[in-house]
This record gives C-alpha cells, sequence and structure tokens, in this order.
C-alpha cells in the first residue's frame, strides 16, 4: 500500500514557523524543516488534507480547525527525558535545598509547606523523580504538606505523565529500593504509586498565554 507524501514550500514552512512561533514560543530553524514535513504529514492524511496550505487553512480559518492547533504542537514538541536525569539537580535538592526547610520547620521558624514546579515536565519522569527525591528526605518529619505542580505545552505526553506507566528499561536509572517502595511492577512494566501521584497535579501550561 502506497502512502500519501507531501511538499512543504518555503513559503509554507515561513507560514508555519510563525504559526507555531505565535502559539507556541517555539522557534524552528529552516534546518527543521524536514521535521515539519515527518511529524505533520500524519495529520494531513488524517483530516484527508492534500497540501500543508490546506492543512493551515483548516487550523486558521475553519471553525472545525480550533482544536487541530494542540494536535499541531504536540507533533511539533520534542520529548527527551529520563528519571533522575542530571543527577546533581537532585542531589542539590537532597543536600542544600531540603535540609535547611526541614530545620526551619522543625523549629516553628517556616511553614511546614512546600510547593514545587516542574516546568516542561513532559512524560513524567522529572517530576515523580523530583516527588522520590522529596519523599525520601521529609519521611521522618510529620506534618508536611508537600506539592509539586508538573506542566507541559504538550497534552499528550501530559497524558501519559499522570497515568505514571514505564516500561522497565525507562525506570533503571531508579534505585531497586525506590522501585519497590514507590512504583507497582505489572509484568514488563512499572507503575507509579499513589505517594507519588498524590504529590502531584499534571497541567497544561503555554508560557505563551497571559497569567
Amino acid at each position: 500500500m502506497l502512502v500519501q507524501t507531501f511538499d512543504l514550500t518555503d513559503q509554507e514552512f515561513a507560514k508555519f514557523k510563525e504559526l507555531i512561533h505565535r502559539t507556541s514560543g517555539i522557534f524552528l530553524s529552516e534546518q527543521k524543516k524536514k521535521l515539519v514535513v515527518a511529524r505533520l504529514s500524519k495529520r494531513l492524511r488524517a483530516l484527508d488534507l492534500d497540501t500543508f496550505t490546506a492543512y493551515y487553512r483548516y487550523i486558521t480559518e475553519d471553525p472545525d480547525g480550533a482544536g487541530e492547533v494542540d494536535n499541531l504542537i504536540n507533533r511539533i514538541t520534542t520529548n527527551k527525558t529520563d528519571f533522575f536525569r542530571e543527577m546533581h539537580h537532585f542531589d542539590y535538592l537532597r543536600d542544600k535545598i531540603f535540609p535547611p526547610l526541614i530545620r526551619a520547620g522543625e523549629t516553628g521558624v517556616g511553614p511546614r509547606r512546600l510547593r514545587i514546579w516542574s516546568a516542561g515536565c513532559s512524560t513524567g519522569e522529572e517530576p515523580y523523580s523530583i516527588a522520590i527525591t522529596a519523599a525520601e528526605a521529609f519521611k521522618n518529619q510529620r506534618g508536611w504538606d508537600i506539592k509539586i505542580l508538573a506542566t507541559d505545552l504538550d497534552t499528550d505526553v501530559l497524558h501519559k505523565a499522570a497515568a505514571g506507566i514505564y516500561p522497565t528499561l525507562s525506570v533503571t536509572p531508579v534505585a531497586p529500593e525506590y522501585l519497590s517502595r514507590y512504583f507497582v511492577r505489572e509484568g514488563s512494566t512499572y507503575t507509579v504509586g499513589p505517594t507519588l501521584k498524590a504529590m502531584i497535579a499534571f497541567r497544561k501550561l503555554n508560557f505563551m498565554d497571559s497569567a
């Protein structure tokens, strides 16, 4: 079976570059033209459109295409993340940020309330890694209210993050004791347990939107 292919002219690419930048803040260099063709062609086929110009008009002029911009942005965004990626960040939280907060809470100088924002959370590995680090640091403390706001522009990855289901290979960086404590193994996958899920709220957020 032949798969329909599409050409993207320089003029069309310029229009999509402007639309993507205006709606998401993402800037595409000229070298990303092939990426745009590869990632958006599936949407053209799904919508039975013959050209990128028709797709652009569908998004910008057709009332039925008002929600299509989410699909556009979801396919353009790059989501690379891992559990405990750049471990020194989590070491810094554990060794430098959390101890003085705990001491302040114990002495009554500070509130026993902690709020953390994971921006660009992708499929959830970062906020869950933060949650594990916090849960371990505060496990012997009582009365602490700890919440993590995890946001991303891509609604597809947010759904995956909220589900919290990962293949065995993805959780390789997680220490075995944390896997047994905070995850539930189900065959070849690991599902984030209720302790971590209760700490995190996943939300869509576009930095280009006004507050």
